[in-house]
């Protein structure tokens, strides 16, 4: 996933791709400080961590976690472990909020149950305020879900298969109204997802072709 720094600069806080675990490093050693096994019930050590990130305040670390069997889907036969992409049978997703001193685990809230998951699902984005988190998941379906933070509670989702089934990549306005998700198919379009609305505008590419398969992480500008 992604990393995250601490607010002071002296942390980097990790997921790891193929376990679901967040692993914390001491910049100043640069030597592992720290690491929390977070898979669902008796997933043990198959899954993957993603979407690590701190609240505004630095006081809070939350990682979407996917716990589960995975294989590549390659074209090589099931079970292949050459491919790029995977093709994740019954998987869980939660979002865990743990203390970044301890990487102790304080809360967590399910967001898909017994899903067939994209690998770059869950990829996260929290909100200026620290209120909310925004995830999208590719399944059959593409979904984004948003999460209150303040309570842990999943709100809502909202269905953007119309437009994509791989949302990847999202970031939030600095109003934290708007979260702008990237496409990771040949849809190669960008989810304009209310946040507060449970509701997306789809926006369709500037140049045909423009095609955002491998989407990346994407920001909004200072002034949203």
């Amino acid at each position: 996933s992604t990393p995250a720094w601490s607010h002071d600069g002296k942390f980097l806080y990790g997921g790891l791709r193929n376990v679901p675990r967040v692993i914390a490093f001491d910049m100043t050693t640069l030597a592992s400080v720290g690491s929390a096994l977070l898979g669902r019930g008796d997933t043990g050590e198959s899954g993957f961590a993603s979407g690590v990130n701190l609240s505004p305040d630095g006081t809070k670390l939350y990682a979407a976690v996917v716990s589960g069997n995975h294989r590549h889907n390659d074209g090589a036969g099931a079970g292949s472990d050459t491919g790029e992409d995977l093709d994740l049978g019954s998987y869980d997703l939660d979002l865990v909020q743990l203390d970044p001193a301890t990487l102790t685990e304080v809360a967590r809230v399910s967001i898909v149950t017994a899903a067939a998951l994209h690998m770059k699902s869950g990829l996260t984005a929290i909100s200026p305020d620290g209120t909310r988190a925004v995830i999208p998941v590719g399944s059959d379906k593409g979904m984004v879900y948003v999460v209150d933070l303040e309570n842990m509670t999943l709100l809502g989702s909202v269905d953007v298969t119309a437009n994509t089934v791989e949302p990847r990549a999202v970031a939030i306005n600095a109003a934290g109204t708007t979260a702008a998700v990237i496409n990771g198919d040949d849809s190669a379009g960008i989810d304009l997802v209310d946040i507060a609305g449970l509701r997306f505008t789809p926006i369709t590419p500037a140049a045909p072709g423009d095609e955002t398969k491998y989407g990346t992480p994407v920001l909004y500008g200072p002034d949203g």
